[in-house]
């Protein structure tokens, strides 16, 4: 079951899961990563929004999910995810980050299923865009789930071609498409706003951009 930390004692532990998992097992270099503490918090984490899976009172599984303040955005994001191309309310929008899986439960229903809450949790709070970056290895899964490219691939700190994905809340079309098991959901949001706008229809070009630049992730 996905659970949503609502405790300091619990996010911290999700702190310390992702150090063992991002940084001691597979070696990752990302920002907030704290050797002495052993644990990787960034600034945003107080005001985001943590999901974990346990089992035996382990944690096995965390996502972060965060929702956009306008004054408080992280620059690298918005670099990664050209926040200054998009016309719609911050709040409208979410990122998530830092997925951390035991190797025992990669490949399983459980990375489907922490993202699912994620997913309803943006639908019941009118959040229309959820972005993210995905390695190589992991990037059809996310298209699988529904989510698009869209504008340039990147160079991790820890040297890994990443490349940003959008899945908007109300794209029936694309998700009967990919086959996304969010379509059910998916048919109960409403239509896209007309005010709002996401460059992931306007900036095809980019799919193919083979260019990569250096951000830290």
């Amino acid at each position: 079951m996905i659970e949503i930390a609502h405790s300091k004692a619990k996010t911290d532990e999700i702190y310390k899961f992702r150090y063992r998992i991002l940084f001691q097992e597979m070696g990752y270099h990302v920002e907030g990563t704290d050797q002495a503490r052993e644990e990787i918090v960034e600034d945003h984490d107080h005001r985001s929004i943590h999901f974990y899976a346990e089992r035996d009172d382990q944690i096995i599984a965390a996502l972060t999910l965060t929702v956009l303040d306008g004054n408080r955005i992280p620059r690298r994001w918005i670099r990664i995810f050209e926040l200054d191309r998009w016309s719609a309310e911050k709040n409208q929008i979410s990122v998530c980050s830092r997925l951390a899986v035991s190797p025992k439960y990669r490949g399983t229903l459980l990375t489907f299923r922490i993202f699912s809450s994620a997913y309803v949790y943006c639908c019941n709070n009118g959040i229309l865009a959820n972005l993210a970056h995905a390695s190589e290895g992991s990037i059809k899964q996310y298209m699988k789930l529904g989510y698009k490219r869209f504008g340039k691939s990147f160079i991790s700190q820890s040297g890994y071609k990443h490349f940003p994905v959008m899945l908007l809340s109300y794209d029936q079309k694309n998700m009967q498409k990919c086959g996304s098991p969010f379509l059910k959901l998916c048919c109960s949001v409403p239509a896209k706003p007309k005010n709002f706008y996401s460059p992931v229809f306007n900036k095809v070009k980019s799919f193919t951009d083979k260019s990569a630049s250096k951000v830290i992730s």
